[in-house]
């Protein structure tokens, strides 16, 4: 059987699965945050929302400093941010804290340390000497300098992040549409599983790979709505698949789709017109999707090998952009770093190995988690991984200093 790439198993189960883009629904930022906006947003206000004083002093109009200094000018106002502007007519300074507005009739800003002031003075004086000519400009931000009044400042399929109720808030934005956050429940297969923190027995290990899946879910935006744990019986298993898909946008099932006599998913697959594949990648070469049918919709089900290095690997190559697709968000530039270190790699199959990202004064680099590599049972170490470093698959050894594109893990 040919092996497919891994881009051509994406355009796949893109095809056949079909993930429909979620309705959008209006909260306010702050609520929005780690949500994907469903349209173009706009600036309702300018920023600044007026012209102001970038620092502690007197506002001029900058000809009358012409000539050789220092100016003696009387004060005619008195300004803190808050305050409604004065006027500051010819010949007039005005005192201004910062973030006050721009009187009307000045143009600039001379710093209280550039005149014969005191900086803590509870009442402005009646007049300043001024050491410094002025500039037009000068100490002084422009309304609408950073942004003006109907710009779009955001585009649909940008995700909302901590930073944003700030800027939505400084223009005038209170309300925001972003997608639903998508479904997602996970069915964990395999006689061997037992639930964490149960004791394990002779051949049997916790179960890490439904919580692999949860945690990378919900890391990339995604609610995790229901998770069940079955053995190799398929009766088993197609109930579980059935009450999972009822509140669920997507299903992922880890374990079961290699060629073994108890592979129950594919058992179940191959009854239920699931398709697999087998992927030129390491972890994940095996690969399996289908749907379920209940209430009236179809659910997708993600079909992931069991082996929890694998399960990370997978459901950050499929699994992501599957729900990215339903947020209607674009896919991330991909980003670049150096090879920390040399390691052997898989000859005719691209590898995704996690691996430690560090920045260094030379740039970033990407070293191995653990000297066995992208070996798909390696889960003690995998929480040290920020990013899978992906090999071409027609490279056989990676050498210090290799530039390598690197896929960073939902966090």
């Amino acid at each position: 059987m040919s092996m497919l790439t891994p881009e051509q198993y994406l355009d796949r189960l893109r095809a056949d699965l079909a993930p429909a883009l979620l309705p959008a629904e209006t909260l306010a930022p702050a609520e929005a945050v780690g949500r994907v906006l469903a349209a173009d947003v706009a600036a309702a206000l300018p920023v600044p929302p007026f012209t102001n004083a970038t620092m502690d002093g007197f506002a001029v109009r900058a000809a009358d400093l012409a000539g050789a200094g220092p100016w003696t000018v009387p004060v005619t106002g008195d300004l803190a941010a808050g305050d409604v502007a004065a006027s500051a007519g010819p010949g007039r300074a005005v005192r201004v804290m910062t973030g006050a507005p721009l009187p009307a009739g000045a143009d600039a800003v001379v710093r209280v340390e550039d005149t014969d002031a005191r900086h803590d003075a509870a009442r402005a004086p009646a007049a300043v000497t001024i050491r410094v000519p002025a500039t037009p400009g000068m100490n002084v931000r422009r309304r609408g300098e950073d942004t003006a009044a109907g710009t779009t400042v955001m585009h649909a399929g940008e995700r909302v992040d901590a930073l944003t109720p700030a800027s939505l808030a400084a223009v005038g934005v209170a309300r925001v549409p972003v997608r639903r956050r998508p479904r997602l429940a996970v069915v964990s297969t395999g006689a061997e599983l037992v639930g964490v923190g149960e004791a394990v027995g002779p051949a049997r290990v916790p179960d890490s790979d439904a919580l692999i899946v949860e945690a990378l879910a919900r890391a990339a935006g995604a609610e995790v709505g229901s998770a069940a744990r079955v053995g190799d019986e398929p009766r088993d298993l197609l109930d579980a698949l059935v009450r999972a898909a009822a509140g669920a946008d997507l299903v992922v099932t880890t374990g079961g789709i290699s060629m073994g006599a108890r592979d129950v998913v594919r058992q179940v697959g191959a009854d239920h017109g699931f398709g697999f594949a087998t992927v030129a990648m390491r972890p994940g070469k095996p690969q399996g999707y289908g749907a379920v049918e209940v209430g009236g919709r179809r659910v997708g089900v993600l079909a992931l090998p069991g082996n929890p290095v694998a399960v990370a690997v997978s459901f950050t190559v499929f699994g992501v952009p599957l729900l990215r697709d339903m947020f209607g968000e674009e896919a991330p530039q991909p980003c670049w770093a150096l090879a920390g270190t040399g390691w052997r790699s898989p000859a005719g199959r691209r590898e995704y190995l996690p691996g430690a990202l560090r920045l260094t004064a030379s740039g970033a680099t990407v070293t191995p988690i653990h000297p066995l590599g992208s070996a798909s049972h390696l889960v003690a170490s995998l929480h040290r991984a920020d990013v899978l470093a992906v090999v071409p698959a027609g490279t056989d050894e990676v050498r210090p200093g290799d530039l390598l594109e690197v896929l960073p893990l939902p966090q």
